[in-house]
């Protein structure tokens, strides 16, 4: 019986934690992250296996449907380093159904900073250094090194109607532009994110450089 008991802790402790929020905290479930290194090849895969949604350029939409939903979320080019990518659009706003669960893998493709990604009901316009306590995603992931991505894969069951942001929480970025809209249900979709421009985010509360 003891061996059977020891046997079940040992299953449990290979499992994913889940952190559940209360009802008046946050309207999804999340599972904690895995953390990952990736090659290029293998980057380019995770891409191509990734759930495609419905592009809308002009309103700068990402569309799905389906209750199982698979993203990844790298952050932007050298040019534009205060910003993500999500199938080949800048900070997309995220339109998903109701009682969806959606697997993020979070790349981290900058060469010089440390970024994460974060999804919570927070506000905007963001503050430098932005309350992270109701919002749950990815750790402070490190640069590209040898050309080895650092990244980390986690899950939001997203069970309530309503607007969210994403964003990163290193220094100021998110102060500066690195965020975005995350809209559960069929509710309406809010004009598009007033963002700076990528070439005027300026270069204030830069750490990891």
């Amino acid at each position: 019986m003891k061996q059977l008991i020891l046997l079940l802790l040992g299953l449990l402790l290979l499992q994913p934690a889940t952190q559940v929020f209360a009802k008046d905290e946050l309207p999804f479930h999340f599972t904690a992250p895995v953390s990952k290194k990736l090659t290029s090849s293998q980057l380019e895969a995770a891409v191509k296996n990734s759930t495609v949604g419905v592009i809308d350029k002009a309103k700068n939409t990402l569309t799905f449907s389906g209750e199982a939903i698979s993203i990844v979320v790298r952050t932007g080019p050298e040019d534009d380093m205060l910003s993500y990518r999500i199938q080949g659009l800048r900070n997309p706003t995220i339109v998903v159904p109701e009682m969806t669960s959606l697997k993020v893998l979070f790349v981290n493709a900058d060469e010089d900073m440390f970024h994460d990604f974060r999804v919570g009901d927070v506000k905007v316009p963001f503050k430098s250094k932005p309350d992270t306590s109701k919002t749950a995603g990815s750790e402070h992931l490190g640069q590209v090194i040898d050309g080895v991505y650092n990244a980390q894969e986690f899950g939001y069951h997203l069970h309530d109607k309503g607007i969210l942001r994403y964003f990163c929480s290193v220094g100021s970025h998110a102060k500066n532009g690195m965020w975005g809209t995350v809209v559960v249900g069929d509710g309406p979709i809010p004009a598009p994110d007033k963002q700076m421009p990528h070439k005027d985010h300026g270069m204030e509360g830069m750490p990891g450089m």
